[in-house]
């Protein structure tokens, strides 16, 4: 993946949905998510 914020944030995306999907989770629910990243990942904060 490239480190640009639409990369990032598609990359994001994806995560989130499979986390959702694979623990049954309503999204609807979820109140705050705590993200980390590594330093070559500067382009953006997801």
């Amino acid at each position: 993946s490239e480190n640009t914020e639409q990369a990032m944030k598609e990359a994001v995306l994806e995560l989130l949905e499979e986390i959702e999907a694979r623990n049954q989770l309503d999204p609807s629910k979820i109140i705050s998510a705590t993200f980390t990243i590594t330093r070559d990942l500067d382009a953006t904060f997801p």
